[in-house]
Protein backbone atom coordinates (compact mmCIF):
# COMPACT_ATOMS: atom_id res chain seq x y z
CA UNK A 1 0.00 0.00 0.00
CA UNK A 2 1.39 3.37 -1.00
CA UNK A 3 0.68 6.28 1.33
CA UNK A 4 0.48 8.95 -1.24
CA UNK A 5 3.34 11.08 -2.48
CA UNK A 6 1.74 12.55 -5.63
CA UNK A 7 5.07 12.48 -7.47
CA UNK A 8 5.30 8.73 -6.94
CA UNK A 9 3.49 6.84 -9.70
CA UNK A 10 3.97 3.26 -8.43
CA UNK A 11 0.25 2.88 -7.64
CA UNK A 12 -0.70 3.80 -11.19
CA UNK A 13 2.00 1.81 -12.92
CA UNK A 14 1.04 -1.58 -11.50
CA UNK A 15 -2.63 -1.65 -12.57
CA UNK A 16 -1.91 0.25 -15.79
CA UNK A 17 0.69 -2.28 -16.97
CA UNK A 18 -1.56 -5.24 -16.19
CA UNK A 19 0.89 -6.60 -13.61
CA UNK A 20 -1.87 -6.61 -10.99
CA UNK A 21 -5.66 -6.49 -11.05
CA UNK A 22 -5.85 -3.74 -8.46
CA UNK A 23 -3.89 -1.71 -5.96
CA UNK A 24 -4.76 -0.08 -2.65
CA UNK A 25 -3.66 3.44 -1.85
CA UNK A 26 -4.17 6.26 0.63
CA UNK A 27 -3.91 8.64 -2.30
CA UNK A 28 -6.18 9.16 -5.29
CA UNK A 29 -3.69 9.51 -8.17
CA UNK A 30 -6.21 11.21 -10.50
CA UNK A 31 -4.66 9.28 -13.39
CA UNK A 32 -6.57 9.27 -16.71
CA UNK A 33 -6.37 5.48 -17.12
CA UNK A 34 -6.94 4.54 -13.49
CA UNK A 35 -10.31 4.29 -11.77
CA UNK A 36 -10.18 5.09 -8.07
CA UNK A 37 -12.91 4.01 -5.70
CA UNK A 38 -12.92 5.03 -2.04
CA UNK A 39 -13.43 1.88 0.04
CA UNK A 40 -13.10 2.93 3.66
CA UNK A 41 -12.78 6.25 5.46
CA UNK A 42 -10.99 6.80 8.72
CA UNK A 43 -9.22 9.65 10.50
CA UNK A 44 -5.57 10.40 11.10
CA UNK A 45 -4.81 8.91 14.48
CA UNK A 46 -2.45 9.71 17.33
CA UNK A 47 -0.77 6.59 18.67
CA UNK A 48 1.21 6.52 21.91
CA UNK A 49 2.67 3.92 24.29
CA UNK A 50 0.18 2.31 26.66
CA UNK A 51 -0.36 4.51 29.71
CA UNK A 52 0.13 7.80 27.86
CA UNK A 53 -3.53 8.69 28.40
CA UNK A 54 -6.14 7.55 30.90
CA UNK A 55 -7.73 4.29 29.74
CA UNK A 56 -11.16 5.94 29.41
CA UNK A 57 -9.71 8.27 26.76
CA UNK A 58 -8.82 5.39 24.38
CA UNK A 59 -10.39 5.93 20.96
CA UNK A 60 -11.76 9.36 21.90
CA UNK A 61 -10.88 12.44 19.87
CA UNK A 62 -7.55 14.05 20.74
CA UNK A 63 -7.35 17.81 20.16
CA UNK A 64 -4.20 18.62 18.17
CA UNK A 65 -3.26 21.06 20.95
CA UNK A 66 -2.89 18.05 23.28
CA UNK A 67 -0.49 16.14 21.03
CA UNK A 68 2.90 15.43 22.60
CA UNK A 69 5.33 18.14 21.43
CA UNK A 70 8.10 15.69 20.46
CA UNK A 71 6.41 13.39 17.95
CA UNK A 72 7.99 10.72 15.81
CA UNK A 73 7.63 12.53 12.50
CA UNK A 74 6.97 11.32 8.99
CA UNK A 75 8.21 12.73 5.72
CA UNK A 76 6.64 16.17 5.22
CA UNK A 77 6.16 15.39 1.51
CA UNK A 78 3.39 12.95 2.46
CA UNK A 79 0.02 14.56 1.66
CA UNK A 80 -1.59 13.25 4.87
CA UNK A 81 1.21 14.61 7.04
CA UNK A 82 0.79 17.95 5.29
CA UNK A 83 -2.92 17.97 6.15
CA UNK A 84 -2.15 17.24 9.81
CA UNK A 85 0.47 20.01 9.86
CA UNK A 86 -2.07 22.41 8.30
CA UNK A 87 -4.56 21.58 11.08
CA UNK A 88 -1.86 22.27 13.68
CA UNK A 89 -0.72 25.51 12.07
CA UNK A 90 -4.33 26.78 11.98
CA UNK A 91 -4.22 26.59 15.77
CA UNK A 92 -0.76 28.15 16.05
CA UNK A 93 0.93 24.87 17.00
CA UNK A 94 4.34 23.59 15.99
CA UNK A 95 6.25 20.47 16.90
CA UNK A 96 9.85 19.41 17.28
CA UNK A 97 10.83 15.97 16.08
CA UNK A 98 14.11 14.29 16.75
CA UNK A 99 13.08 11.11 14.98
CA UNK A 100 11.89 11.16 11.38
CA UNK A 101 10.79 8.01 9.55
CA UNK A 102 9.62 7.26 6.02
CA UNK A 103 6.61 5.02 6.68
CA UNK A 104 3.61 4.85 8.98
CA UNK A 105 4.50 1.24 9.74
CA UNK A 106 7.92 2.20 11.06
CA UNK A 107 6.40 5.00 13.16
CA UNK A 108 3.89 2.52 14.60
CA UNK A 109 6.66 0.00 15.38
CA UNK A 110 8.69 2.64 17.22
CA UNK A 111 5.62 3.62 19.26
CA UNK A 112 4.98 -0.06 20.08
CA UNK A 113 8.58 -0.22 21.34
CA UNK A 114 7.97 2.81 23.58
CA UNK A 115 10.08 5.30 21.61
CA UNK A 116 7.45 8.04 21.58
CA UNK A 117 4.14 9.04 20.01
CA UNK A 118 3.19 9.58 16.37
CA UNK A 119 0.31 10.58 14.13
CA UNK A 120 -0.36 7.87 11.57
CA UNK A 121 -3.03 6.74 9.15
CA UNK A 122 -6.03 4.97 10.71
CA UNK A 123 -5.41 1.68 8.91
CA UNK A 124 -1.90 1.29 10.30
CA UNK A 125 -3.15 2.42 13.73
CA UNK A 126 -5.99 -0.11 13.67
CA UNK A 127 -3.57 -2.99 13.17
CA UNK A 128 -1.24 -1.97 16.00
CA UNK A 129 -0.61 -4.12 19.07
CA UNK A 130 -3.21 -2.64 21.44
CA UNK A 131 -1.56 -4.33 24.41
CA UNK A 132 1.33 -1.86 23.82
CA UNK A 133 -0.32 1.30 22.46
CA UNK A 134 -3.30 3.60 22.74
CA UNK A 135 -5.00 5.20 19.73
CA UNK A 136 -6.98 8.42 19.48
CA UNK A 137 -8.35 10.04 16.31
CA UNK A 138 -7.34 13.67 15.85
CA UNK A 139 -9.60 16.64 16.36
CA UNK A 140 -10.13 18.48 14.12
CA UNK A 141 -10.79 15.43 12.02
CA UNK A 142 -8.28 14.78 9.22
CA UNK A 143 -10.10 12.25 7.03
CA UNK A 144 -8.27 9.48 5.19
CA UNK A 145 -9.69 7.30 2.44
CA UNK A 146 -8.41 3.91 1.37
CA UNK A 147 -8.74 3.81 -2.42
CA UNK A 148 -9.12 0.84 -4.73
CA UNK A 149 -7.21 1.51 -7.96
CA UNK A 150 -8.05 -0.39 -11.13
CA UNK A 151 -7.61 0.08 -14.87
CA UNK A 152 -10.64 2.01 -16.16
CA UNK A 153 -11.12 -0.24 -19.18
CA UNK A 154 -10.87 -3.55 -17.27
CA UNK A 155 -13.52 -4.53 -14.72
CA UNK A 156 -12.47 -6.68 -11.78
CA UNK A 157 -13.22 -10.39 -11.96
CA UNK A 158 -15.87 -11.70 -9.57
CA UNK A 159 -13.22 -13.29 -7.36
CA UNK A 160 -11.17 -10.08 -7.24
CA UNK A 161 -14.32 -8.05 -6.43
CA UNK A 162 -15.20 -10.55 -3.67
CA UNK A 163 -11.67 -10.18 -2.26
CA UNK A 164 -11.99 -6.39 -2.34
CA UNK A 165 -15.30 -6.66 -0.46
CA UNK A 166 -13.54 -8.76 2.21
CA UNK A 167 -10.86 -6.07 2.50
CA UNK A 168 -13.56 -3.41 2.79
CA UNK A 169 -15.45 -5.27 5.53
CA UNK A 170 -12.32 -6.13 7.53
CA UNK A 171 -10.99 -2.60 7.20
CA UNK A 172 -14.26 -1.05 8.34
CA UNK A 173 -14.30 -3.42 11.34
CA UNK A 174 -10.73 -2.45 12.31
CA UNK A 175 -11.46 1.27 11.94
CA UNK A 176 -14.59 0.95 14.09
CA UNK A 177 -12.42 -0.41 16.94
CA UNK A 178 -10.15 2.62 16.99
CA UNK A 179 -12.53 5.52 16.40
Amino acid sequence: MHTGDPSHQRDCECPATGDVDFALSLYDPCHPNIASEPLIRGSMTAIAPLGSWAKNLDNTALPVADLPKNLIALDLDDHLVSRVMDACEEQGLSFTSYTVVQTYLLARTLVELGAGAAVIDPFTAATSDHSKVQCRPLSPNVPVDLYLLTVKSTPLSRSARAFVECIKEAGAEFIARTS
